[in-house]
């Protein structure tokens, strides 16, 4: 719709610049014969002058209307698109491969790295104290075994903990090995 009026808008201009053009040529022959002042002449060279430039503009927004999207800008959005749709994704996947998740809940008792750190996987970057009952299965050995009680308490040593112990006691002791 906007290219058949801005075709119509440039018919209109180039119609208007003709009939300036040539009212000026005759206003020059009439000149030439000292039939018409120079001030006549003069409006009719502005005249022609306005009529040109209204042409021209209505000429370049004809083609800017025509030339529109072109195919090459339309691929170069798309492909723009693609690789900002691409850096989302990957800076997704960098956040959910920097968020830490406990396996359960619990305490933070001490803190291994600092922010910032790159580490290895499997590496330990906080020791958490679990807030829910934690079970452990233990084999003793037989000479020890008439310890080994329901109810009775212990203290668990662990190589993470060395010189602190958790607190517990034997819930259940299997018939078995």
């Amino acid at each position: 719709m906007k290219i058949a009026q801005a075709a119509a808008a440039v018919k209109q201009a180039q119609a208007a610049y003709d009939y300036a053009q040539n009212f000026y040529n005759r206003q020059q022959g009439l000149w030439k014969s000292r039939t018409i002042s120079a001030n006549d002449l003069e409006n009719a060279r502005s005249s022609r002058d306005q009529a040109q430039a209204t042409l021209k503009s209505a000429q370049d927004k004809l083609r800017q209307y025509r030339s529109g999207n072109r195919e090459q800008d339309i691929a170069q959005a798309k492909a723009s698109l693609e690789q900002a749709q691409a850096q989302l994704a990957q800076a997704e996947l960098n956040l959910q491969d920097s968020t830490l998740i406990a396996p359960s809940d619990g305490t933070l008792l001490t803190r291994a790295v600092e922010p910032g750190t790159v580490l290895n996987e499997g590496g330990t970057v906080f020791t958490v104290s679990l807030t829910r009952p934690v079970w452990v299965r233990a084999y003793v050995d037989e000479r020890n075994l008439d310890q080994a009680q329901p109810g009775r308490k212990v203290l668990l040593y662990t190589d993470g903990r060395p010189n602190k112990p958790y607190h517990g006691q034997i819930g259940f002791v299997s018939p078995t090995g």
